[in-house]
């Protein structure tokens, strides 16, 4: 990983020299310049259209996770094409383009499930808004180490020891029928 965040500056840079030779100087410099102005209007239009959304599906009483996801990876693809060079204009065409963002998106929900169901991300408050926390295992623990016996109930708004964080309760309550 480390390796990958040193080679990808260097990557997206040999990537302007070599094409911009064959383009030439002015053709590079409009063409970052307009994938700018694109990226730039990509998140002016998904942030207000966010915000719409989220706004109708809240009324209606529905949550919008699903269309929230996909409006966030939208952001995600302006935000990449704001950087200059060409492998992170691909990276947000990847995330623009409906069916890979559908498939983007079908990734990260099952890598989040898997973490949910392994027990190494859990949600806090800490009075600002939500956060999401990794959690780091005592003595090599794992959550296949925590049974019954160290598990407690607790209200929404207890206070945790180790964070000084809200602890939220996120248990499913099923509506009476």
């Amino acid at each position: 990983m480390f390796f990958l965040f040193l080679a990808y500056p260097v990557l997206e840079i040999y990537l302007l020299f070599k094409i911009g030779a064959v383009i030439g100087l002015a053709n590079t410099f409009f063409y970052l310049l307009a994938s700018a102005v694109f990226g730039i209007g990509l998140i002016r239009s998904q942030g207000a259209f966010l915000m719409r959304n989220a706004q109708n599906s809240l009324a209606a009483g529905k949550i919008p996770a699903n269309q929230m996801l996909h409006s966030i990876l939208i952001f995600l693809s302006g935000a990449f094409f704001i950087f200059p060079g060409f492998i992170s204009d691909v990276v947000g065409l990847f995330l623009l383009l409906p069916g890979t963002r559908h498939l983007a998106a079908y990734l990260m929900k099952k890598k989040f499930a898997q973490m949910l169901q392994n027990g190494s991300v859990r949600f806090a408050s800490n009075g600002f808004g939500f956060s999401t926390g990794f959690t780091q295992w005592p003595n090599g623990m794992g959550p296949q180490d925590v049974g019954p016996q160290s598990m407690r109930d607790v209200s929404p708004l207890e206070i945790d020891s180790q964070s000084n964080h809200e602890v939220i309760d996120i248990t499913p309550i099923k509506k009476p029928e």
